[in-house]
């Protein structure tokens, strides 16, 4: 069997479904070209389905790469000819294979980082099919590869006097150090052995004058520094949040809300650790060179053991360092997916207890348990061994100088008060670097870390539509009339499939209503969408009052579109912020008004603290039907010229939705219906009857059931 492994960049997937990109990203890295994941994400189509093995191959075109797919056997593969090639798992997922050595097969997993794994295990695993590829004459090299070095510079960027201070202070403890370890000298050399004996007093007073200073100057560090993390803290979760906020609905749709959390808290981390580790350490590194020359001026023979303990510490972490990286990313995802998993787990406790699978949920919840308990361990003692190796080097090295220095003083070449000076000089000087390999191992670990937050931050935010745009001529600055034109939509979930929506027109004039009907993944939700604003139609244009959506001020468009879709959403505040979203420009008669036409006002006043009342966690405290008319009364406090209803009734008996239906129809709103239950939409303007994206049927109740067809289908199985 051929040996040889490839040199594969390790690039990790982010979420679970764009494994194939990342794959594909370390290949082109391998070749040198790097892309970074969010471009191959586009690239490769990764959608809320996953990425296909056709897309890949696609994509690596795109970058210059012939690609194939072949059915091909781990024997041949592990000829090394086709190496490195994304091997295709049985569950579904893809892997890079690096190369063969010995019965092992070196992996470059997206998800647990690079491994490896025995012949058996792969063959166990390998579902026969690799994707193969080889530059082509159109092939660039370009790009390169992340630094997080440039990531820390960025985010300290901010903080420049405090990184000053800071290496001001450690500076003084420093001078005052190396002033204190001189004075051991003049002790042991002048006083000890008689020939100053006067010299005492002065020599302590000078000593504790020396020491005051030193704590003084260390609890001011100390302070300052506990002082600047917060501020830091504060100033990265708010630059963080604020990009969060502002990313499309596609983001969210493949990341887990457990994850995100996570990442908010290391960023929160990574600044503070950064100004508390990063400064004291600059500092020293131009200490080391003082006590290098110290040293010297010393004795050269015993400074040589000195620098090769540093030299070997040196080699020592390097050795460990890269093993270290891989199992932080393993850590980091591994961290995230159990952080998502217990999130997910307490959302739908009440689900999860209704159907008795507490005992099955465990035990998934154990396995991302069990997996990163398992990563964990693997690093603790890879650190430890880390920790180990310095500390070694340093007892050997300081009883090799101990005992040649004691050999010097012999032949009278030292003395031992230049001995106790040089053996603190020394301590001083292997001080900085084990500092500067502890900030490796932080680094290495922030590095996981800083890949994470920049997938957050390196995402494309949303355009802030109309936001910046001068008021475009026609539009009514307080309010939309409520015209919506849809013309040639057309809109998938991925860049490299078919379109689920093609070629989409509506009409609609102020006031009128239009039902969209289908069975499920028809695309009804989709267009709903599109008319808000959550997803960006690849081709075809969306307007209000005849203007593009991107041209209307962003203020008026949210001021006049309300949505209330399938998903509700409460916060554990009162019932009156729950409705206003906490806008303080919303009146209370307002709210009442929103709250009655909503069919919810009733229960409200009924509560013995009333808008005042409380909301518990997921509104555990209403029934299903009060949260669904809370939703409708929140989109109707900004008295909306068009408001789209996904499902918005869905929860409601026939009585009371013919109520609120009523009462939204008498505010004279222009209306998009999503609906399966048809009862609702019988008197709209218009019926749309869709099926996979495409339009089966349009009309009035009236006109579809005279024709017989798709919607009178479903109006008999209503």
């Amino acid at each position: 069997m051929a040996s040889g492994v490839a040199k594969v960049p390790q690039i990790m997937q982010m979420e679970a479904l764009e494994c194939g990109a990342a794959c594909l990203a370390m290949v082109l890295a391998y070749y040198g070209r790097w892309v970074p994941l969010e471009k191959m994400r586009a690239d490769c189509g990764v959608s809320r389905d996953g990425v296909k093995a056709e897309n890949i191959l696609m994509a690596a075109g795109t970058h210059g790469l012939s690609a194939e797919s072949v059915e091909i056997s781990a024997a041949d593969l592990a000829k090394g000819e086709s190496l490195p090639c994304i091997a295709l798992w049985k569950q579904g997922s893809f892997v890079v294979v690096s190369g063969f050595k010995g019965s092992r097969v070196y992996l470059n997993d997206p998800a647990r980082g690079q491994t490896k794994v025995s012949l058996a295990d792969f063959e166990a695993s390998y579902a026969g099919t690799a994707l193969l590829f080889q530059p082509t004459d159109a092939f660039e090299q370009c790009g390169e590869k992340p630094n997080p070095l440039r990531f820390a510079l960025n985010r300290l960027s901010g903080f420049k006097s405090a990184i000053a201070f800071i290496m001001l202070t450690a500076a003084i403890v420093s001078i005052v150090a190396i002033a204190t370890t001189s004075l051991g000298r003049v002790f042991m050399d002048r006083i000890l052995s008689g020939e100053n004996p006067g010299w005492i007093g002065n020599l302590a007073l000078l000593m504790v004058a020396l020491a005051l200073v030193s704590g003084a100057v260390s609890v001011l560090n100390a302070h300052y520094l506990v002082s600047i993390q917060g501020k830091s803290a504060v100033v990265s979760s708010a630059r963080f949040m604020n990009h969060l906020l502002r990313l499309p609905v596609g983001f969210y749709a493949q990341r887990m809300v457990g994850d995100l959390q996570l990442r908010q808290s290391d960023n929160e981390k990574v600044v503070a650790t950064l100004i508390g580790q990063l400064a004291p350490v600059l500092i020293n590194a131009v200490l080391l060179l003082l006590y290098l020359v110290i040293m010297l001026d010393y004795s050269i023979p015993l400074t040589v053991v000195g620098v090769l303990s540093i030299v070997g510490s040196a080699l020592a972490a390097r050795y460990v360092s890269a093993k270290r990286l891989n199992l932080m990313r393993a850590s980091a995802n591994a961290e995230g997916m159990l952080c998502s998993t217990r999130v997910n787990g307490m959302e739908m406790i009440e689900t999860i207890k209704a159907a008795g699978a507490e005992d099955t949920f465990f035990s998934r919840w154990s396995g991302y348990q069990a997996a990163h308990y398992d990563i964990t361990a693997d690093k603790t003692r890879v650190n430890e061994y880390l920790g180990t190796i310095p500390q070694a080097i340093t007892k050997l090295a300081n009883i090799v100088v101990l005992v040649l220095g004691i050999w010097l003083i012999v032949e009278g070449d030292f003395t031992p008060g230049a001995l106790l000076a040089f053996t603190g000089f020394l301590t001083s000087f292997m001080a900085p670097m084990n500092q500067m390999i502890d900030l490796g191992q932080a680094v290495q670990e922030m590095q996981a870390k800083i890949e994470r937050i920049e997938d957050v931050m390196r995402y494309p935010a949303e355009i802030e539509e109309g936001e910046e745009a001068p008021e475009a001529e026609g539009l009514n600055p307080g309010k939309l009339s409520g015209r919506v034109d849809l013309e040639g939509l057309t809109f998938g979930y991925s860049p490299l499939e078919p379109p689920l929506i093609e070629g989409f027109d509506l009409h609609l004039e102020p006031g009128q209503w239009v039902a969209l009907v289908g069975g499920s993944g028809s695309g009804k939700s989709t267009i709903a969408k599109l008319v808000s604003g959550l997803y960006e139609p690849w081709s075809g244009s969306v307007k209000f009052d005849g203007v593009p959506m991107g041209q209307v001020p962003r203020p008026l468009l949210r001021g006049s579109l309300s949505v209330v879709d399938q998903d509700i959403v409460t916060f554990s505040d009162t019932v009156f912020d729950n409705v206003t979203l906490w806008d303080s420009s919303i009146e209370d008669f307002e709210v009442i008004l929103a709250c009655r036409d909503a069919g919810i006002h009733q229960d409200i006043a009924a509560r013995k603290d009333g808008y005042q009342s409380m909301v518990a966690p997921r509104g555990r405290n209403f029934s299903g039907g009060q949260l669904q008319r809370m939703e409708i009364a929140r989109a109707l406090t900004v008295d909306p010229s068009i408001i789209i209803l996904d499902e918005a009734t869905s929860a409601l008996d026939a009585q009371t939705e013919a109520e609120v239906i009523r009462h939204i129809r008498e505010r004279g709103i222009t209306c998009i219906v999503v609906a399966h239950r048809l009862s609702t939409i019988r008197d709209c303007d218009e019926i749309i009857v869709l099926d996979y994206g495409k339009v089966v049927e349009r009309g009035t109740h009236a006109e579809l059931m005279a024709r017989n067809g798709a919607y009178a289908e479903l109006v008999r199985n209503d």
